[in-house]
């Protein structure tokens, strides 16, 4: 069924782009991206995962379902269930091993940046994508920017949630583009079954991508005067796709446990977030900026100041060469130089307060678009059309960054929430403020020259710091399939899983506390219990009461008790300020039998473990290794 007749068409993006080019022309830009990506590649392989945090219960998880355990019934899990039976899936079908889930998350990036490259083509251009594609590849993809926590990345994320729920959302956009252009019932049921998906990933994602690709949507209806009978079609088939989606998800759960319990593991997250006790954490509350909000304030005032200076110089120089042709075109780009290189300076020397203006940019962008969509809708629908896709946009950068608003950044959690923003900022600094100052008499190539250099002042500075993290890492965790590099806490994972080699028979079981479900993985032990971590974000939200219970109905042989700094959430340390009663339970219940490093609670900014084994087993004789 069809609405009426096309009115997106991507070759208006940009005048920059729209003659047609030959085919060999159109994979230039791919093959830059390429060229970036295996660059990177190269040089960060193997230092993705973190050798104690998250990464370990992105590989425990999967593992543990391989071996027929059920999430949510036997596995207490956080997220949507998509993510951990994906992971799974490559377990089953080529083994379970870090590279595997390596290679297949590379697969997925390479699916990720293709949608990213023909989004960002539609809305803005070729050069403005292969840009966007690059940026993506030297920020994103792999970069590594924390001197103690590193998960964030595209290879083996914090949680692949996250990376999944953005592929989706990309995925969405594409979906959407092409349902502008041919207003098919199968494009809108295609779009609901995208949105349901990323229902199953993590809240954020979903709400960024319902708002992005929804209202995308109901522009798209009303741009072509659908009849309310055909919108109402439309719109009831991609609910329809939606719904169907999330429930086919609860009945294929149903069938390994109880439906409450299936319904509480397709909720996801949800929970959680509207119960807003995590999010009051002060970990999330600095992460979002509102821990101190005056200072927040300050840090986005100068950042804006200094990138609005630089639009200012870029506008004022572009006005110049197009008034004055007689200028040296040499001084002009030299000026333009200088402008770059003032604000790479900048994000060199305050690169963690260097994003914060994101919200403000694609605020501008988006006010900008919806403009351009309301003053060209009678006009010119093809460019109307073009602006939905950038209004969309806009709305999913938005949605994300909001987790992150007061303090948005490229590192940390900004990998992911900040990137669709990013790859927004970069299409406006290439081609649509260009275009925009060449309406307005200004010079399109020096603007377009001084865009492209801002962009790779960003780059150079991600780059440097990155490659400076991962100098860090030359020690190797494990071996084989499972093998990565990591910084000195690999010398002590090396050792802890050599004890627990030596004393922790394969068929007992180990509990990681507060966390380091790595070593669970890395050492093929599984836990009693179903929690993988007792940190303060996991007792809010499973209850610790719960917890105790689990560990006391069903306690592990062993416990690792982990050097872990937690003040970060408002406490010392695991038992000193949270998890008291459960900290108590274990020293009472359990007995040390080997330690590696420093004392777990003596000194908590070096790396400490402490192996215990449950008091009422008898003792064991360990033969020393030969």
């Amino acid at each position: 069924m069809r609405i009426s007749s096309p009115i997106f068409n991507p070759a208006m993006s940009g005048p920059a782009d729209a003659p047609a080019v030959r085919s060999a022309q159109q994979w230039i830009g791919p093959a830059i991206i390429a060229l970036a990506g295996a660059i990177v590649l190269a040089c960060s392989w193997g230092t993705w995962p973190d050798p104690l945090t998250d990464a370990g219960r992105e590989l425990y998880v999967p593992w543990r379902l391989c071996r027929g355990e059920r999430l949510y019934a036997d596995i207490a899990y956080f997220n949507g269930p998509l993510s951990p039976y994906v992971n799974a899936l490559w377990f089953k079908l080529f083994g379970v091993g870090i590279r595997t889930l390596v290679f297949a998350n590379l697969g997925l990036l390479a699916i990720l940046v293709a949608l990213i490259y023909r989004v960002m083509r539609e809305i803005s251009g070729q050069v403005a994508a292969t840009a966007s594609g690059v940026i993506f590849m030297l920020i994103f993809a792999f970069g590594q920017y924390s001197s103690d926590i590193d998960n964030y990345n595209y290879a083996l994320p914090y949680s692949h949630e996250a990376t999944h729920g953005l592929i989706l959302a990309f995925a969405g956009l594409w979906m959407l583009s092409r349902y502008l252009r041919t207003a098919r019932a199968m494009d809108a049921v295609s779009l609901g079954v995208i949105i349901g998906l990323t229902f199953l990933t993590k809240p954020e994602i979903f709400l960024a991508t319902v708002l992005a690709v929804g209202g995308g949507f109901a522009a798209g209806l009303w741009l072509r005067r659908a009849s309310v009978r055909s919108a109402v079609t439309h719109a009831g088939l991609l609910v329809i796709g939606a719904a169907a989606t999330v429930s086919l998800a609860w009945i294929l759960l149903s069938c390994a446990m109880s439906p409450r319990v299936a319904a509480m593991g397709v909720a996801g997250g949800w929970p959680a977030t509207l119960n807003g006790q995590v999010a009051r954490l002060p970990f999330y509350r600095e992460g979002m900026g509102v821990l101190s909000i005056r200072s927040s304030l300050w840090w986005l005032a100068a950042s804006a100041a200094v990138y609005a200076a630089f639009a200012v110089g870029v506008w004022g120089l572009s006005a110049a060469s197009g008034r004055f042709r007689h200028l040296p075109r040499q001084l002009l780009n030299l000026a333009a130089l200088l402008l770059v290189l003032g604000a790479g300076g900048w994000m060199g020397s305050q690169f963690v307060d260097a994003g914060r203006p994101l919200p403000i940019a694609v605020l501008i962008i988006g006010s900008i678009s919806a403009i351009g969509f309301l003053r060209s809708r009678n006009d010119d629908p093809g460019l109307a059309g073009v602006s939905v896709m950038r209004l969309s946009m806009s709305f999913l950068a938005i949605v994300l960054l909001l987790k992150i608003i007061l303090y948005a950044r490229t590192f940390h959690y900004g990998v992911f929430l900040a990137m669709p923003a990013a790859m927004l900022v970069v299409a406006s600094l290439v081609t649509l403020a260009p275009q925009w100052l060449r309406r307005r008499g200004g010079d399109f190539e020096l603007a377009r020259f001084a865009g492209i250099g801002f962009c790779a002042a960003a780059a150079i500075v991600h780059l440097a710091i990155s490659a400076r993290q991962i100098t860090h890492k030359q020690q190797y965790v494990s071996a084989g399939a499972d093998s990565f590099r990591a910084d000195s806490r690999a010398l002590y994972i090396n050792e802890a899983l050599r004890l627990i080699e030596q004393r922790v028979s394969p068929d007992r079981t180990l509990a990681v506390v507060p966390e380091g479900a790595m070593l669970n993985y890395l050492a093929r032990r599984g836990n009693s219990t179903p929690y993988i971590s007792v940190m303060p974000p996991e007792l809010l939200m499973f209850g610790e009461r719960q917890v105790m219970i689990s560990f006391q109905s069903c306690p592990p042989d062993f416990i690792c008790l982990v050097q872990r700094d937690t003040s970060e959430y408002g406490s010392r340390a695991f038992g000193h300020g949270y998890g008291t009663e459960l900290y108590g339970w274990i020293v009472n219940h359990y007995r040390p039998v080997a330690s590696v490093g420093a004392s777990p609670l003596d000194k908590l900014d070096q790396v400490g473990m402490v192996l215990m084994e449950r008091s009422d087993a008898p003792a064991q004789v360990v033969m020393p290794a030969p």
